[in-house]
């Protein structure tokens, strides 16, 4: 696992968003969420809040609303514990 890999796999599932390829676009997005994880392990870290964010608005725009809307209050949670 690295930043470099997350960061290109974040890219690539922005880019099959943009495509319309919402499926492969979650995977990428997901895959990226699970190394950033395993990078910062269980604490609350700025890219972890972005990419949960990015899942809901996924998840969202896929037609799965009570997916999109667990990505997102972890984001909120998340960002609330980091930004106050």
């Amino acid at each position: 696992d690295h930043p470099d890999i997350a960061a290109t796999l974040h890219a690539l599932g922005s880019l099959s968003r943009q495509a319309g390829d919402l499926k492969q676009a979650k995977q990428y997005m997901e895959e990226s969420l699970r190394m950033i994880r395993s990078l910062h392990g269980d604490r609350d870290d700025p890219d972890i809040a972005a990419m949960l964010h990015d899942l809901g608005n996924f998840s969202r725009r896929a037609g799965d609303i009570k997916q999109a809307k667990q990505y997102l209050e972890k984001s909120l949670r998340m960002k609330r514990s980091l930004h106050g």
